[in-house]
């Protein structure tokens, strides 16, 4: 019976105590076990289990068999297959290494003997081809990455060894911050960025002298600098491992001095020439000073001398220069201040034009010369009272002037810059005033003088008044007295005097008047002659007295109504007149010229009318009644009718009533009435008429 041979089918040269067996059989004496060359069985030749000693035994497939012995015979071997295997390669992981890489070639040992395979312990990353020894891993986690290598030949024990692949990453850019330009400081303060996550910043100076407070600060204050100097600092960003390239990033400080103060010298004013030094400060060191042109003409002989000459001036034009001092480096303000140089012109020769001689304006048109370029004519007042309009108009009206003054105006032409000397000139003006209207007074008539006062109005003051006779006979006491006395008058007759009144200056006319003078005499006495009475006519003589020489005599009715047939006739006759009115005529005796009070004298004339035929009515019988009606006949016009008791006993109610009753009447009496007409004036005779009333008693009842 064949044996089955029981063992794994590999085996590693490392095993020196390996089992092989076969299940025991009776029918067998004893087994007989062959190994690969090189192995050894250590123990069980012949029996049912062997150990064996691989260590000397080479790798490849072989086979461990047994062959089973009896009496009988030997049986053909039974062998089982097993494949011997060395110890793999050691594994060799490669040096460890720090990249600036996102990828990195691993390098691990080629294995003689077996194979290897890569794995990754911590970090992260991808092996692109885990079993080859010098794979490329990518995408490696920054900071450390453990890779192990690993070597296995069946079954042999694995051999592995770990390599560190640390992944730095590039900085972020270093930024130190833009350049300082400082004036007048010993410290600043730094502005970089920070460094990222892991990177660590450094501040080193490159050039120049300063002190850094906290070098890895991005912020850090640099002390100890000096003005007028440059300091170049380094903002140096490294990373964690200092694999990946650092960043740096310089900034420069430049620290200025204060600028010293400009002072481009005192303005120069000067006449009539093309050049002139400047005086300027001195710059201080490391400054530059520079004259510029600020405005106006000039050519600078050297720019940048504080003294320089300047060239090209043209009178009548300003030149501002300015004198600007900058630093070293231009940071600190630059100073600066400007000098103004003026440079004038001889003056144009005033003339003031012609003296003026004006009547009664208030104001004047001057005539002066014009001024040159750039020139100021002005007009001011050396005397007198005016308001001149315009004072640099050359031809200004000048106003405010008062008549009978002298004004003296005087004008003065000055330079652009009133450096140059200027000129003037004097006009003289004569302002008359219009005369003031003569007014010898009103015309003077007056009576039976030999002399009168004159009334003229006054002269104005300056002015001059004269009289003088123009016609007639007179003589003047004091002829430029506008109230003086003439003397020597005669009556009936005209004297015409005239009063002129002349100007201060006699510019303007003179201005006259005449007065008339009349010298009347008194006036003779009017009579108008008695009043007179008279008795229904129309016409008759007046009786008025003569009148003097030169004199009229005048009729004028003055009430009731007349025509007056020789109005200037004392004995005229007058007709028109009317019965029943009275007329006052009046005989008025004027002088020569009506100066002299006239006369007057009125004389009342009284013209009746015959009276009314008078009629007292029928004689009346009654009986005993104690009071009757009359019955008078009725007055003409004007006419008054009046009843009276010629005899008997009565009461007359209405005494002018032709018709009125009487009372009183006794019985057994006779009462006579007389009704009287008399005229208005009582001039033409009253007429009358008498009726007699006889009052009965009633007869005594017979018995």
């Amino acid at each position: 019976m064949s044996p089955t041979v029981l063992a794994a089918d590999s085996v590693c040269t490392t095993v020196t105590n390996d089992t092989f067996f076969v299940n025991s059989d009776t029918n067998v004496d004893s087994y007989f076990w062959t190994v690969p060359t090189g192995a050894s069985i250590v123990s069980g030749q012949g029996d049912t289990l062997i150990v064996v000693d691989w260590s000397g035994a080479s790798q490849g497939i072989d086979s461990v068999c047994v062959f089973s012995i009896n009496a009988c015979d030997t049986s053909n071997p039974v062998c089982i297959g097993i494949e011997v295997f060395f110890l793999p390669t050691t594994a060799a992981a490669g040096s460890d290494s720090t990249v600036c890489s996102s990828s990195y070639t691993l390098a691990g040992n080629n294995p003689a003997i077996g194979s290897g395979s890569w794995s990754l312990v911590s970090g992260s990353a991808s092996i692109t081809t885990p079993s080859q020894f010098n794979t490329t891993v990518t995408a490696l986690g920054q900071g450390p990455n453990v890779f192990r290598w690993t070597t296995a030949n069946g079954p042999c024990a694995t051999s592995s060894d770990d390599v560190t692949i640390t992944r730095d990453t590039l900085p972020i850019n270093a930024n130190a911050g833009a350049d300082i330009d400082t004036c007048d400081v010993t410290s600043v303060q730094m502005a970089a960025n920070s460094p990222g996550v892991s990177e660590t910043g450094t501040w080193s100076i490159v050039s120049g002298a300063a002190t850094i407070t906290t070098p890895n600060s991005p912020t850090t204050s640099i002390t100890g600098l000096s003005s007028n100097a440059t300091v170049v600092l380094r903002w140096t960003i490294s990373t964690q491992y200092g694999v990946c390239a650092s960043t740096s990033d310089d900034m420069t400080i430049r620290i200025d001095e204060t600028a010293s103060v400009a002072n481009a010298g005192t303005d120069i004013d000067t006449c009539d020439v093309t050049s002139v030094q400047l005086a300027a400060n001195s710059v201080g060191a490391g400054e530059t000073g520079t004259w510029t042109v600020v405005s106006g003409t000039a050519t600078i002989t050297s720019p940048n001398s504080p003294t320089t000459s300047i060239t090209g001036l043209v009178s009548n034009t300003t030149v501002v220069m300015r004198w600007t001092i900058t630093t070293l480096y231009g940071i600190c303000v630059s100073t600066a201040d400007d000098v103004t140089i003026r440079i004038d012109e001889t003056v144009t020769t005033a003339n003031a034009g012609s003296d003026i001689d004006t009547c009664d304006v208030t104001s004047v048109q001057m005539a002066a010369n014009a001024v040159g370029a750039g020139e100021t004519g002005t007009w001011t007042l050396i005397s007198g009272s005016a308001f001149i309009i315009d004072p640099n108009d050359e031809t200004t009206a000048i106003a405010g002037i008062s008549s009978n003054s002298t004004v003296v105006l005087r004008w003065t032409i000055t330079t652009l810059y009133g450096i140059c000397p200027s000129s003037f000139d004097d006009v003289t003006i004569r302002v008359d005033e219009t005369a003031t209207v003569a007014n010898s007074g009103a015309d003077i008539d007056t009576c039976d003088v030999s002399s009168i006062q004159l009334s003229a109005n006054t002269a104005g003051p300056g002015e001059t008044g004269t009289w003088s006779v123009v016609s007639g006979t007179a003589t003047i006491t004091s002829p430029n007295s506008p109230t003086s006395s003439i003397t020597g008058l005669v009556s009936n007759t005209t004297v015409v005097m005239r009063w002129t009144i002349t100007t201060l200056y006699g510019i303007c006319a003179s201005t006259q008047d005449d007065v008339t003078i009349r010298i009347d005499e008194t006036a003779t006495v009017a009579n108008a002659g008695t009043d007179i009475d008279t008795c229904d006519v129309t016409s008759l003589n007046l009786a008025g007295n003569a009148v003097g020489p030169g004199e009229t005599g005048t009729w004028t009715v003055v009430s009731g109504t007349a025509t007056i047939t020789s109005p200037n006739s004392p004995t005229t006759s007058i007709t028109g007149l009317v019965s029943n009115t009275t007329v006052v005529m009046r005989w008025t005796i004027t002088t020569l010229y009506g100066i002299c009070a006239s006369t007057q004298d009125d004389v009342t004339i009284r013209i009746d009318e015959t009276a009314t035929v008078s009629n007292a009515g029928a004689d009346i019988d009654t009986c005993d009644v104690t009071s009757v009606q009359l019955a008078g006949n009725s007055v003409g016009a004007g006419e008054t009718g009046t009843w009276s008791v010629v005899s008997g006993t009565a009461t007359i109610t209405s005494p002018n009533s032709p018709t009125t009753s009487i009372t009183g009447l006794v019985s057994n009496t006779t009462v006579v009435m007389r009704w009287t007409i008399t005229t208005l004036y009582g001039i033409c005779a009253s007429t009358q008429d008498d009726v007699t009333i006889r009052i009965d008693e009633t007869a005594t009842v017979s018995n």
